[in-house]
């Protein structure tokens, strides 16, 4: 990528923040809820739920709605949650770091346990580490999150006592979390890197180092492992994008205060500003992400840049 191409793919994002955006608010207005008579509970008078509407302007055509909804965006104004009465950025924000926090600790335990044995496996092809390692990446992907980590809140939390039972905190509450989604998605990591790196041992580049009279180890970590990472970056991408918008399963049985689990009581409670606010950072995370391993891809494979 040059630098010409970042200002047309930053305008590509906006495009599709407002396509997310544009969808979100259709989908969650063609629902058969009034959000009036949600907010005012079941015991509430039809006077009590038309103030409301009116209140919340939830009586003005659709199109007005839609017309008010883009300028509040187009000034960084995500509304105020119909549930909890506070600016929805305000919320997100609060919970954006810990969301963060989570989906970093998740890519690093999937990377950490997936990576060292895909190498492995593909230095050594064929032995019995090789066998064993694909039919554990198997036996793993097919393991959800909530019973991984409920078998770790058992084993390591509350049979041995090692680590906390859950909740939000310091990086032993975040260990256990990270264990069970880094556990389910490790396969993935060991399957591509090992099939990656294999096809590129085959290469005449690293046949020509190896003539060349370099060491094994360094022709594999130089050479080989460069650019077999290329496919493993984007999977950190994308699975850092999606972790961030919220890992609802791990959050509820971890009891922790992600992104996710707000979404959900958000959606639960047909608290709409604060759902269209949830999944539009989804979608700001989504393409900042691709931006940035777009710029990361010419790093890894010289092949890849593009003079300006």
């Amino acid at each position: 990528m040059t630098r010409r191409t970042i200002p047309a793919r930053l305008v590509g994002i906006l495009l599709l923040l407002w396509v997310v955006s544009t969808i979100t608010f259709l989908l969650m207005f063609a629902v058969p809820q009034d959000p009036g008579a949600a907010i005012a509970g079941p015991q509430a008078t039809p006077q009590v739920t038309e103030n409301i509407r009116n209140v919340l302007g939830l009586d003005q055509p659709l199109y007005v709605q839609y017309g008010r909804y883009l300028w509040r965006l187009l000034h960084g104004d995500l509304g105020r949650s119909y549930v909890f009465g506070r600016p929805v950025i305000e919320l997100l924000t609060s919970h954006l770091g810990p969301s963060f926090q989570l989906a970093l600790a998740c890519i690093i335990a999937e990377a950490a346990i997936g990576l060292p044995v895909g190498i492995i496996s593909a230095v050594r092809p064929g032995t019995r580490f090789d066998r064993i390692a694909m039919v554990g990446t198997l036996i793993t992907l097919g393991l959800p999150h909530f019973w991984i980590g409920l078998f770790l809140l058992y084993l390591v939390g509350a049979r041995l006592g090692w680590l906390p039972l859950g909740g939000y905190g310091g990086l032993r509450h975040l260990i256990l979390p990270a264990l069970a989604v880094g556990i389910a998605y490790a396969g993935w990591y060991a399957r591509v890197i090992r099939s990656t790196l294999l096809d590129v041992l085959t290469r005449d580049y690293v046949r020509t180092a190896r003539s060349k009279g370099l060491s094994e180890r360094l022709v594999i970590v130089k050479h080989a492992l460069r650019n077999a990472l290329i496919p493993v970056v984007t999977m950190w991408g994308l699975d850092f994008a999606n972790f961030v918008s919220g890992l609802v399963v791990v959050e509820a049985v971890f009891g922790w205060p992600g992104i996710g689990a707000q979404m959900v009581e958000a959606v639960l409670r047909f608290d709409v500003p604060l759902a269209m606010g949830t999944v539009l950072l989804a979608a700001i995370v989504v393409g900042v992400v691709n931006l940035v391993l777009d710029l990361i891809y010419p790093l890894l494979d010289p092949r890849l840049r593009v003079q300006n």
